[in-house]
């Protein structure tokens, strides 16, 4: 066998050892790394190797159980007439997934809320007056009985106007 025939054997031997190293996972990554810099594959990556994607996916899941507010309907009440409905609400778990597995682990994971409509809703019931709000919604609402002046009434739409609340006035004439 000639000095060329042994250069080619050891050149073909090289590279069947460097394709058979390659395939092993550990020296894959360390490849990676250094064609694409280190830093490469990122704490997510390690953590679904070592638990599996579905550990994630789970913990989301549970959260998202856990968490869920249901939708309320609007109902009409025997005493206060049309009750409007509320949002419910829910962790997107697809969306919530797809954004974790983006981060690194040390980042908390950020939820993805959606909200889901009630299926029945005020336009459904028809015409009735609303005399109450929803109880599971907080709020409050300012009723102004002005039966006691005017001199107060410009500071006051002054200070309702500047923290951008809404009231009604009620004009009693006194006499």
């Amino acid at each position: 066998m000639g000095n060329q025939s042994k250069k080619l054997a050891a050149v073909l031997a090289g590279v069947t050892a460097v394709i058979l190293i390659g395939q092993v996972g550990s020296v894959r990554t360390y490849i990676t790394e250094i064609r694409d810099g280190p830093g490469t594959q990122n704490a997510f990556d390690m953590f679904k190797e070592a638990t599996g994607e579905d550990a994630l996916l789970s913990a989301i899941r549970d959260k998202a159980a856990e968490t869920k507010i249901a939708p309320v309907n609007a109902r009409v009440d025997r005493v206060w007439k049309a009750i409007p409905g509320y949002n419910g609400m829910e962790i997107d778990v697809e969306a919530t997934y797809r954004k974790a597995l983006s981060g690194t682990l040390n980042t908390k994971i950020a939820y993805v809320y959606r909200q889901i409509e009630p299926e029945i809703q005020l336009k459904d019931l028809g015409a009735h007056p609303i005399y109450r709000g929803n109880a599971n919604k907080p709020m409050v609402s300012f009723m102004i009985n002005v039966a006691w002046g005017n001199e107060y009434i410009k500071p006051m739409l002054d200070t309702l106007d500047a923290e951008k609340v809404k009231a009604t006035f009620f004009w009693m004439e006194v006499g």
